[in-house]
């Protein structure tokens, strides 16, 4: 029997073994890798070997692409907004992306943005730090929420036009 183990250079095993049923698998190495078994063993690694007879099988690692799911939720409490979160447009970089929906991407540093409406404060929550950024590891589900909470309308101190022009002309009839 052959056993191959796949991993930077090609590395080849031979083993001889009794007749009978034998299981092949592995077991340590890093998180984030999906193992396949190829060869003349069954999806299982299962091999029935016979006398005299030579067999390969194959164990073949992937890494497993981390998700992640960009929610946007919007927050009309102040009464100065009316968005949507249709109104919104939502980025990994520069991937756009639909809010709610998970996304596959490489493992890596990103950055998690938007585009949208004036009149509102981001926040950033979940998995993401409070700029956006976000570390995707191997095999990994992470999601970040953006929130738009609408911003108070400030309030208007002072006189009206009207109330100044009364004054003026107030004012103008003191001094005559």
């Amino acid at each position: 029997v052959t056993g191959v183990q796949t991993c930077a250079l090609p590395i080849w095993i031979v083993n001889a073994f009794l007749a009978g049923d034998y299981t092949i698998s592995e077991s340590g190495g890093p998180e984030g890798y999906e193992a396949t078994i190829a060869g003349d063993c069954s999806l299982e690694g299962n091999l029935t070997v016979f006398a005299g007879e030579s067999y390969e099988c194959t164990i073949t690692n992937d890494d497993i692409a981390p998700l992640l799911t960009v929610t946007k939720v919007v927050v009309n409490d102040d009464e100065t907004g009316d968005s949507e979160v249709s109104d919104f447009t939502l980025y990994v970089d520069e991937t756009t992306v639909v809010s709610g929906e998970q996304n596959a991407f490489d493992a890596g540093i990103y950055s998690v943005s938007e585009e949208g409406p004036d009149g509102y404060t981001a926040t950033y929550s979940g998995d993401c730090d409070s700029e956006g950024s976000i570390t995707l590891g191997l095999g990994g589900e992470y999601e970040c929420t953006i929130t738009n909470d609408d911003v108070p309308a400030e309030p208007i101190y002072g006189c009206t036009d009207s109330a100044a022009t009364r004054s003026e002309e107030h004012t103008s009839e003191l001094q005559s």
